[in-house]
């Protein structure tokens, strides 16, 4: 065996241990478990509408019979993929410095997201990532093997969040320009993996979205803005968020305010107040989940340098979209990253902000990396 075989897997091995150790480690909220509607995995995966992880359902319930817990299917396997996303992200910087540099920041975010967060999370993140590192490095020579890879990938961003799909599409137009005809092996993969799940959601559930929450996203970024129409609130007490019931109440929430909206677009402007700006662009690190007091002198002072690093991070982001290199990547980069705030913007309380925006932050981090020049070792 080589000393340079010898290094690189010491060096994977070293990112997949320290992953584990700082986000795997830490209190999660099972996947399954969303807004405590289940209180075990023992149901079918399409049986509800709720906006979990679907696919690994089946893992987490096999786990769950053994000792009545899913550390090993969520919190090892939350720091697993966290470990390998900043393994990702090494590899595609130019240098240690450029790597600490942008990773610095985004640690925070994924441990503070990872205390008492889901393993849905990171399948976010970790797919976004891994997608967007295959794009910059990717050529019309990759193998077939690669294609279906990019098909899996997007999948698993698509299972991870319900506004994920339309990055899939931009995914996609990204990939048939890079790949032209090659890129409907990964289309046709992408498809046979969500498709059943998006079809079973229009059937049992009359939403093409992963979830049966939409509406009543809107309603809290509305909340004060247009009165709602129904409240659902009843259904989440009653554990029904995930069913038929909760999914057409949901759908009056949004046919309402995107009512109102279309008649009177100034509405709009009712979740773009300062405040809300100000916690979109520089949200708060501690959320509810994490137990933490976010007033208490420790966490002000690393929440305020953290700020003062994403201030930092946007003006190298202004900077390296002014030069012209890789601008079509750049591009991509950059509708995801708007997509996903807005979004936030319009779907959010923003009480979660830092787990809503985890993937574009891991966005924006691979977008300033391409102010560097490329690694030369891929």
């Amino acid at each position: 065996m080589s000393f340079s075989l010898i290094k690189s897997l010491s060096i994977k091995a070293l990112f997949l241990i320290l992953g584990v150790y700082y986000f795997g480690l830490t209190i999660k909220l099972p996947n399954w478990r969303w807004m405590e509607q289940k209180l075990d995995p023992h149901f079918g995966m399409l049986e509800t509408g709720l906006p979990f992880f679907r696919p690994w359902l089946p893992v987490e319930r096999f786990e769950w019979s053994l000792h009545q817990s899913n550390w090993y299917s969520d919190n090892l396997t939350y720091g697993l993929l966290a470990g390998w996303m900043f393994y990702l992200i090494y590899r595609n910087a130019s240098s240690i410095f450029s790597f600490v540099l942008l990773a610095a920041p985004l640690s925070l975010v994924v441990w503070y997201t990872a205390n008492g967060g889901t393993l849905y999370d990171i399948t976010a993140a970790f797919s976004l990532t891994y997608l967007l590192v295959i794009f910059r490095n990717g050529s019309k020579s990759d193998s077939y093997w690669v294609l279906a890879g990019i098909g899996l990938l997007m999948a698993i961003l698509d299972h991870s969040r319900p506004f994920a799909f339309q990055i899939c599409v931009l995914m996609t137009l990204y990939g048939i320009y890079l790949y032209r005809a090659k890129f409907l092996v990964a289309l046709a993969v992408f498809a046979l993996l969500v498709a059943p799940f998006h079809i079973n959601q229009m059937k049992k559930f009359e939403t093409f979205e992963l979830s049966t929450y939409g509406g009543n996203n809107l309603v809290e970024a509305f909340q004060g803005v247009i009165p709602f129409a129904t409240d659902c609130y009843y259904l989440e007490m009653s554990k029904r968020l995930g069913t038929r019931d909760g999914a057409i109440c949901a759908l009056e929430n949004k046919k309402k305010i995107l009512g109102e909206l279309k008649r009177n677009p100034k509405l709009i402007l009712g979740v773009f107040t300062p405040e809300r700006i100000k916690k979109v662009f520089f949200p708060e690190l501690v959320w509810h989940a994490t137990g933490l007091d976010p007033n208490s002198p420790k966490q002000v002072e690393i929440r305020d340098w953290f700020h003062i690093y994403l201030a930092l991070i946007y003006l190298l982001a202004i900077i390296t979209l002014i030069r012209k290199t890789e601008r079509p990547y750049k591009l991509l980069i950059i509708a995801i990253y708007a997509y996903i705030v807005l979004i936030t913007f319009m779907a959010n309380r923003l009480s979660e902000t830092i787990r809503v925006l985890m993937p574009s932050l891991t966005a924006l981090v691979l977008l300033c990396q391409t102010y560097f020049p490329k690694p030369k070792d891929q």
